[in-house]
């Protein structure tokens, strides 16, 4: 519990932030998804694009912005693998509420349902979903290190680039599961 305990006073202002944006997102994509309907059109695609931005919004507030000014550090840079949020995969195991447990998953999670909803979202371009997700993860971490005096780790970026790999998989899977589905159950 004390995981929980530190990322909420580690984290509180992007935590709010953050929950402001997937209210403000989920709100808009309701409209968008009833305006869709009642005019007799496709819905997936205008509200995965909405939920997209709301998550890509989502991502940017949870990771980029400045956390809580008495933790402020110098900021490093961590180019070896397994330095960074690799490293720590066992924390997975021996105590999962812990900020390092949460961080990591955090990390995979943001970018799998960004990855996810932006295939959906734009599938004619879906071939540009995870380079563009690991262009925003390469520019997020380069802001943590030159600009908020944080930790920019390669690990980072690799952990982000595998959660758009799986949200993009995911995003294929319901797509063939949608294609092959009669009419009636989409």
């Amino acid at each position: 519990m004390r995981g929980v305990i530190g990322l909420r006073s580690q984290f509180g202002p992007s935590i709010a932030a953050a929950i402001v944006a997937t209210l403000l997102a989920g709100t808009v994509a309701v409209v968008v998804w009833r305006r869709a309907r009642s005019a007799g059109k496709p819905s997936l695609a205008p509200v995965a694009r909405v939920l997209a931005v709301g998550a890509g919004l989502v991502t940017v507030i949870a990771t980029a912005l400045p956390r809580d000014l008495a933790i402020q550090t110098d900021g490093d840079l961590v180019w070896q693998l397994g330095r960074g949020g690799l490293g720590g995969w066992r924390v997975l195991a021996e105590d999962p509420s812990s900020l390092a447990a949460i961080e990591l998953v955090g990390n995979v999670t943001l970018y799998g349902v960004l990855a996810c909803l932006a295939t959906l979202g734009w599938w004619n371009s879906r071939r540009w979903v995870v380079p563009v997700c690991l262009a925003l993860s390469v520019l997020i971490e380069t802001a943590q290190y030159l600009v908020l005096g944080r930790v920019g780790a390669l690990d980072d970026v690799v952990l982000n680039g595998g959660g758009a790999l799986m949200g993009y998989g995911i995003a294929m899977l319901l797509m063939r599961y949608r294609a092959a589905a009669p009419r009636g159950r989409t």
